[in-house]
């Protein structure tokens, strides 16, 4: 017991001296034009943008946090990992921050086979108390694949993996008044969900919290109109119609994926 909540002491502190200072890395929200990075492009062509810090603190969190900046790439410089998913190295570091130092309970819209839902994880066990992550997906292949994957965080209480369709899923949180402090949106790239994703976030996100949207730099991204010109990626563009701009503010892209603050004030 005593080591037990020794733990849980030891998790507290280490939270409280990476969130004293939040660094004030914010702008405008871009277009596609504007992403860019002396990195490779890939095919699909998707910017990969360097990892930089949100709170205050250089380098990295802990061993766990540091690895993920070294771990070994497939030859589409995506994660080589058990758990299957289409991460790059920057998504990985940025969703272990988030998850470590973000306050409230984690919500994760598209689980596919369970990669980031175990980075997070990691992290929420190493700095979290009592927080848990709620991840939905609508395939229930996926989903039974993710709780395979993610056995151990499941029976540890760190995690719950649910078949769910991600707007209503937002409906049912906002009626229970229900608010998270680090959103994940993966769930779909086409314009017409993310739309609808968006315009829920402002009462689903906790004001002070964050929201990160993957696939946020693809440049087939970057006309705001359903299937033109490309019908899989309306992230940004959807980001940019529909993301309230009194509710969140831009504070970056890293790997591919763009990183939202929910404001303190009314939307």
């Amino acid at each position: 017991m005593e080591q037990t909540v020794s733990g849980k002491v030891a998790a507290l502190m280490r939270r409280w001296i990476y969130r004293r200072t939040v660094l004030p890395k914010t702008g405008t929200l871009p277009i596609v034009a504007e992403i860019h990075s002396n990195d490779l492009f890939f095919v699909p062509p998707t910017v990969d943008l360097d990892y930089r810090p949100t709170f205050g603190f250089t380098g990295y969190l802990d061993a766990r946090h540091a690895a993920w900046a070294d771990w070994p790439l497939n030859s589409d410089r995506i994660l080589e990992h058990r758990i299957f998913g289409w991460l790059r190295r920057a998504d990985a570091l940025k969703l272990y921050e988030m998850a470590a130092l973000c306050e409230g309970d984690i919500l994760e819209l598209g689980t596919h086979q369970g990669l980031s839902t175990h980075i997070m994880a990691q992290a929420v066990r190493m700095f979290g108390s009592r927080r848990r992550i709620e991840s939905f997906d609508l395939d229930p292949q996926f989903v039974a694949r993710a709780r395979e994957n993610l056995a151990s965080e499941i029976d540890a209480g760190v995690v719950a993996i649910e078949v769910g369709e991600a707007a209503e899923q937002c409906h049912r949180f906002i009626a229970d008044g229900r608010s998270y402090g680090f959103v994940f949106v993966d769930h779909s790239h086409h314009f017409g969900p993310m739309c609808e994703i968006c315009r829920l976030l402002p009462a689903v996100v906790r004001p002070g919290g964050f929201v990160l949207f993957h696939d946020f730099t693809d440049p087939r991204s970057r006309e705001a109109v359903e299937g033109s010109p490309e019908p899989d990626f309306g992230v940004l563009a959807a980001c940019r119609a529909h993301l309230p701009s009194t509710a969140f503010r831009y504070f970056g892209a890293y790997g591919c994926s763009g990183l939202f603050r929910r404001t303190r004030r009314a939307a």
